[in-house]
Parts: structure tokens; sequence; C-alpha cells
């Protein structure tokens, strides 16, 4: 899982993120690194399917792939050690629970790759 996640985020980054060119496809389900690059990877909801399960750090957090969003598309994170509290229907404080975060592939302009997506380090395991 792991590899399959460091192939993703590379295909991303060898795109250089433009989709006004031949060089970068933007479509939210199919996305593909030109040909001539180190290596063809598609970015695809099955690609991404494929990370989860793996640990990242986003924004200096330890986090872990739980679900991929097809709109967008768009990884859900979850922290691993950092809970927060969550609230119960009347806002009193209720139990700790993991902090959820959400990292869109593709920017919302359509011009790439978004960079909270290219930020992501995976962890090795």
């Amino acid at each position: 899982m792991v590899d399959v996640a460091r192939d993703v985020l590379a295909a991303a980054a060898h795109s250089g993120c433009n989709a006004t060119g031949d060089s970068f496809i933007v479509d939210p389900l199919r996305c593909r690194v030109p040909e001539g690059a180190v290596s063809e990877t598609e970015i695809s909801i099955e690609r991404l399917r494929d990370m989860i399960g793996v640990q990242v750090h986003h924004e200096g957090v330890r986090c872990e792939v739980v679900e991929i969003l097809e709109d967008g598309p768009t990884l859900i994170l979850t922290s691993i050690g950092e809970d927060t509290i969550q609230s119960d229907q009347f806002g009193s404080p209720s139990r700790r629970v993991p902090q959820t975060y959400l990292v869109p592939v593709l920017a919302a302009d359509g011009s790439g790759v978004h960079p909270a997506f290219l930020a992501l380090d995976v962890i090795a395991s």
C-alpha cells in the first residue's frame, strides 16, 4: 500500500500540475502523467482507493487514509494519537475522537493537483 501511495503522489508531482497543456489530463476520475515522464502512473479512483490504510503526515499530524470520496476526488484522513473533544447534540463535551481532515486531490479551479495532496508525506511501515 505504501508503494502505491508513493506512486500516486509521485505521479501527481511529476505532472507539472498544468491543466491547460497536453501534459496533464484533469479529470476527477482519471488523471495521468504525460508519456515520457519517469513512469506513467494513472491517478484514478481505483489507485486512490489503494491508499486506504496508508499512514501519512498532513500538516505535521500523523494520519491514516480512511476513505476516498469520488466527488473531487478527496481523501479523508483521521489523526492518529491526537484526539479532539466531540460535542453532543446540546453542545456539551461528550467524548474524545480522532480529528478528521479532507484533502482534495485536484485544485478547485481545475488547474491541476491540489497543493495539500502534493504535501502529504507517506510514512513507511
